[in-house]
């Protein structure tokens, strides 16, 4: 529960981009990954910061099967 309302939010601000610019000065440079390969690899790196719970976080990472479904969601995402 911990990793997923930090991926909302990021998908939140990334995704509302377009609407918002004026607030997000950054928002240019944050490129959300195409494919879900590229995605998982970035989340597995995000979960090193995580200390105790970095096994915990991969494990879930991994388990993740969303090769069919993340090209459906990335226009939504961007």
């Amino acid at each position: 529960m911990n990793l997923i309302f930090p991926l909302f939010f990021f998908a939140l601000l990334v995704g509302s981009n377009a609407q918002f610019q004026q607030f997000c000065n950054y928002c240019g440079f944050i490129e959300v990954p195409k494919t879900w390969p590229v995605a998982q690899d970035s989340l597995r790196s995000a979960c090193e910061t995580l200390g105790m719970a970095t096994t915990a976080c991969k494990g879930i990472i991994n388990s993740a099967d969303l090769n069919s479904s993340y090209g459906k969601m990335y226009p939504y995402i961007i």
